[in-house]
């Protein structure tokens, strides 16, 4: 009965530190993992900003050539 009263008067608390923790992980460690993109030059869709940077001369040469 004691680890029942126990756990039924700290819910509260405990549904407290479970929406801080997915706030912390929404705001703050999800720009972590996400890659950054960019509009793709020339084209309608979005490529990962690393991979232009990369070599932006070999982007525009495969751009020409179809």
């Amino acid at each position: 009965m004691e680890l029942l009263t126990f756990m039924t008067e700290n819910v509260p608390i405990m549904v407290a530190v479970v929406v801080i923790v997915l706030l912390f992980r929404g705001c703050c460690g999800g720009a972590s993992k996400s890659v950054k993109t960019m509009k793709a030059p020339g084209r309608n869709y979005r490529m990962p900003r690393s991979n232009f940077e990369a070599n932006p001369s070999a982007y525009f040469r495969g751009l020409r050539e179809g």
